[in-house]
């Protein structure tokens, strides 16, 4: 991506993206994703400038190039015509009055999925869904001006000019076609895995091996629970579709070989013969990754203050939560026992490294806790008590700190991984049955590394510190607030004569004025 590209992901309702949402908000800060995904909400603010953001995701259709000032790189996925309606069918069914497609009770309660699949009324709504999402056009300001000022509801699937697009057939299926070929990415439900590894291909991202799904409704109706009739009236309706996704078909194919065939050519050792396909393609990823990482970071650093809400590389994690009370980002390990990242660390100095634990399945699982650097094992791992910390009332974090030799961070890659180990992980659901099915070992909200310096000097500047906040905020530091700034002054982002200033800039110095 360059500096002018904006990556937008066009989700089509119901063809797994809120999973693939999930993949794709890995890879960018939080602050730089916008944060709406339906145009119910985006119309009520439209944004101005779109500029500060690097990824957007939701279901805008093609049009969202007449807002956004940037390069797009497109991105999509597809799913069988049929599969898909009745997916899309259910999913109605299922959330009558929380969808944001069409108005409350589309579908009435008593509604099958034959009545409804041969209402004309309805039926538009379903015909050739996928297409019109890449080929149909609309004029976004003026639609949103029109549903303001009107005080309407905007449902996207009942938009005149989306469900009866003014357009021939023929002119769709070639728009939705070209287009489709000029994308950065698209995927396959059917092939989703596939899918992934010409996501991680196409950007030079780290593949990621545990995959969380999300949203996957349970399936109500099935192909048998349609009718024949009905059958050949899906069929007839979203014969487009079907062009477009057989299309999609042989060009995804295309894609896959070309992609294999560039990788095997620059990676390919006799030895992945002996793996699986799916293993091979790990291995092979990982070294197009490898080579390029400093894509994605401009400089390696002795010092970083990782908060979660910010893009990461590695695998063996959950999706990326926030704790409400704390406004603070987090993420489980799971569900596997080993996660790793990688962090563009300098081997130039000896580094402390300090991971903030805020949640764990269980205590056992927590103290069976081993950090590896460069898949070297740390042997020391100590406990830093954190008596005072305003940040989360209700949790008492633990930090675990270690120190790392700059010997230990010399290898022949262009980052430094960090992977910890547990010995097992625990259903989320075992420890509450309102919480999610899932397999966890381990929360984390932060991972903090700064220089080693000498007792002295980090008494001297964290004394100075303190006496900043006692002049300035009428109270001794927190244990977060102390430890943040020590890392920023040591990593050169501010210098400690500017801490009487950054201290009277904050709310909190108002407050007390």
């Amino acid at each position: 991506m360059e500096q002018n590209d904006v990556l937008y992901f066009l989700h089509i309702p119901k063809t797994a993206g809120t999973t693939f949402t999930s993949v794709l908000d890995s890879f960018f800060d939080y602050q730089s994703i916008f944060p709406e995904q339906v145009y119910r909400k985006l119309i009520l603010d439209l944004p101005e400038d779109f500029t500060k953001y690097k990824l957007i995701r939701g279901h805008f259709g093609h049009t969202i190039y007449k807002i956004i000032p940037q390069n797009i790189l497109y991105l999509t996925m597809l799913r069988d015509p049929i599969q898909r309606t009745i997916s899309y069918y259910d999913h109605m069914k299922l959330a009558p009055t929380t969808n944001n497609w069409v108005h409350e009770n589309f579908l009435s309660e008593i509604e099958t999925s034959d009545s409804a699949l041969q209402d004309p009324k309805k039926i538009p709504v379903f015909t050739n869904y996928q297409i019109r999402h890449l080929a149909v056009d609309l004029d976004i300001r003026s639609i949103a001006q029109y549903y303001k000022m009107n005080k309407r509801a905007f449902f996207f699937d009942t938009v005149e000019e989306f469900i009866h697009p003014d357009i021939s057939d023929e002119l769709l299926l070639q728009t939705a076609k070209q287009r489709l070929l000029e994308f950065s990415f698209f995927g396959l439900v059917e092939r989703f895995e596939e899918s992934l590894f010409l996501l991680y291909y196409t950007f030079g991202w780290k593949p990621i091996r545990s995959i969380w799904n999300l949203m996957v409704a349970p399936r109500k109706t099935s192909m048998h629970d349609i009718s024949e009739h009905t059958m050949k009236i899906i069929k007839e309706y979203t014969k487009l579709d079907y062009e477009l996704y057989e299309y999609a078909k042989e060009l995804f194919e295309q894609r896959l070989f070309q992609m294999m065939d560039d990788l095997k050519e620059r990676y390919y050792k006799p030895n992945l013969d002996k793996l699986s396909f799916r293993e091979m393609m790990y291995v092979l990823l990982e070294k197009h990754y490898e080579e390029h990482f400093d894509y994605h970071y401009e400089n390696s650093t002795s010092s970083i203050n990782f908060d979660f809400s910010q893009k990461m590389f590695g695998t063996g994690w959950f999706r990326r939560e926030i704790n409400d009370a704390a406004k603070k980002f987090y993420r489980w390990t799971g569900p596997t026992t080993i996660s790793t990242i990688d962090l563009p660390l300098s081997p130039e100095s000896d580094l402390r490294i300090q991971l903030r634990i805020i949640g764990q399945a269980s205590i056992e699982i927590r103290d069976s806790l081993r950090l590896l650097i460069n898949g070297v094992s740390m042997e020391s791992l100590f406990l830093v008590q954190n008596i005072h910390n305003p940040i989360y009332p209700d949790i008492t974090p633990l930090i675990i700190e270690t120190i790392v030799s700059k010997e230990s961070l010399k290898n022949d890659k262009k980052f430094t991984q960090l992977t910890l180990m547990i010995k097992d992980t625990l259903n989320l659901r075992s420890l509450n049955p309102g919480y999610e099915n899932r397999e966890v070992g381990i929360a984390l909200d932060k991972i903090t590394i700064i220089p080693i310096v000498s007792a002295e000097y980090e008494k001297n500047v964290k004394g100075r510190i303190s006496r900043y906040y006692t002049e300035y905020l009428r109270r001794k530091p927190d244990f977060e607030g102390l430890e943040y700034y020590f890392a920023q002054i040591m990593n050169g982002i501010i210098k400690l004569e500017d801490m009487p200033q950054i201290l009277q800039d904050s709310s909190e110095f108002r407050n007390i004025r």
